[in-house]
């Protein structure tokens, strides 16, 4: 099991020097095991590391378990994050050394930095298109808005934010219709429009037409809304009725 474990698995004795190590440990540092035996653990650290890791095994050994995340330093002078677990190893009620585990998590770094590069690009165009733009969650709190949606509603983010329900911006008459679209639309096979218009009232009571576009984002409940302000589109065409009428 110590051999063919799938993280890699040291002992240290009370100075900090390697007494043992398996296979997976050998092919994360670079080191034969051979090489690694009676090194000191600084050793395989970026200078920059060492008071803290000092520091950490003083406290291992005093009784407490430590699960942290640094740098190898390889044989090859490659620097390869890592996530460590290590616990103090007794004989007697007495220390004699510590056990760690160590797993190499750069596929896992380079995931949350992908991850980190694309909310900064979503993010980046939720905020700079020229539409009002809002994330509506389950519950129907608004969780993020863009500052389009700001002057739409004369409220400032601060203000909606994880505190203003979409159902406040929406006219009483069109209220009902648009919480059975809300529910509707979480539903496994729901059917709802996804776009259509309604009457949208802002801070200071001023009622303005909205043509709105919306989906679900997938594998979520959240719900993404695109506002656009039609009312004076709206005015020119009634405009245009009466004039025939006339």
């Amino acid at each position: 099991l110590f051999e063919n474990a799938t993280d890699g698995i040291f002992t240290l004795d009370l100075r900090g020097r390697f007494t043992s190590g398996n296979k997976k440990a050998e092919e994360i540092c670079g080191y034969q095991r051979g090489q690694l035996l009676g090194k000191h653990f600084i050793n395989l650290l970026p200078k920059k590391e060492i008071p803290h890791m000092l520091n950490v095994f003083q406290k291992v050994l005093r009784g407490k378990t430590n699960i942290f995340g640094t740098k190898l330093k390889t044989k090859s002078g490659d620097l390869v994050p890592v996530e460590i677990t290590t616990t103090v190893v007794k004989e007697d009620g007495k220390p004699i050394g510590t056990l760690g585990m160590v797993r190499d998590i750069t596929e896992q770094k380079r995931a949350e930095e992908t991850l980190r590069e694309s909310e900064e690009r979503y993010r980046t165009t939720f905020e700079n298109t020229g539409t009002a733009m809002a994330i509506i969650e389950e519950d129907t709190i608004i969780s993020l808005v863009n500052s389009q949606f700001e002057k739409l509603a004369k409220y400032s983010k601060e203000e909606i934010e994880g505190k203003k329900r979409w159902m406040e911006f929406v006219h009483q008459e069109d209220l009902e219709r648009m919480k059975k679209y809300h529910r509707e639309r979480r539903e496994p096979g729901g059917e709802t429009p996804t776009e259509y218009e309604f009457r949208f009232v802002d801070k200071e009571g001023n009622m303005k037409n909205i043509f709105l576009l919306v989906q679900v984002i997938p594998r979520t409940k959240k719900s993404i809304t695109s506002l656009m302000d039609i009312t004076e589109q709206k005015r020119a065409e009634e405009q245009l009725e009466h004039s025939f009428v006339d």
